[in-house]
Order: C-alpha cells, then structure tokens, then sequence
C-alpha cells in the first residue's frame, strides 16, 4: 500500500530501513523520482545531506514550511530550523 501522504521538500519524513532505522528527517529535494535528500539538522546537515530510497521512507503529516520552496537561506539557518520544526512535531528529544 502506497502512503497516502506525498513525499515533498519540507515533509518530515521516518527512515524505516538501513543503520538510521526510526530517525527523522526534513526533506530538502527530489534529485530523482526514487531518491530524496534529507537532513536531521544535526548528524545530517543541510551541507552533506542523506540520500535515502523513497521506499524507505515514511511519510509523515507535518512539513517545516521554512524548506517547502527552494532553501534559499543559509545552511545553519535552515538546520536550526530543521531541529526546531522536528522537535515541534515531537521527533526530536531535545
């Protein structure tokens, strides 16, 4: 079953396979049709972003509207926002 909820930049995505298994994720953008590339905002920043398989994603119903254009701002602005907008949905401890 496909997930109802589209994968777009800005979505906040959990990783459901590899060593990352249960982290969250912003996506940043779609290089492709099956890959993203998505940041933590700590681990994974904005400047060395994770391709992850679309299939290994899951979709959530929160976005971080500070992503949803294109991330004109600087990278530390946009991991700040990235940390806040994780932990504002609660998938981020601290």
């Amino acid at each position: 079953m496909r997930n109802p909820v589209p994968i777009e930049a800005g979505r906040i995505v959990i990783s459901k396979a590899g060593r990352d298994r249960g982290t969250a994720y912003a996506v940043l953008g779609l290089p492709s049709e099956d890959r993203v590339l998505v940041a933590d905002g700590r681990s994974r920043t904005c400047d060395h972003p994770k391709k992850k398989n679309v299939r290994h994603l899951a979709a959530k119903p929160e976005r971080i509207p500070e992503l949803a254009g294109s991330p004109a701002a600087e990278p530390r602005r946009l991991d700040e926002a990235i940390r806040r907008g994780l932990k504002a949905a609660g998938y981020l401890a601290t």
